[in-house]
């Protein structure tokens, strides 16, 4: 997973599609899941296995880093 993705906002969104997909076929109903990054001294990372998902993780706001 970390080898294919070209950067920390791909390996998240790549984690959370992961973590979203395994949790859907568990529960039998639709899981989203959303990752917020904070580091110190840099903008937050959003990322998510869907639009809504990021929405929620980021407060409402549409992230402007996410990269598909």
């Amino acid at each position: 997973m970390i080898i294919g993705s070209t950067n920390v906002s791909g390996f998240l969104t790549e984690v959370s599609a992961l973590a979203a997909a395994t949790l859907t076929g568990t529960a039998g109903t639709k899981i989203e899941c959303g990752v917020t990054l904070r580091q110190r001294k840099r903008s937050a990372t959003v990322a998510g296995s869907s639009e809504r998902a990021r929405e929620l993780v980021n407060g409402g706001a549409v992230s402007t880093h996410f990269e598909p």
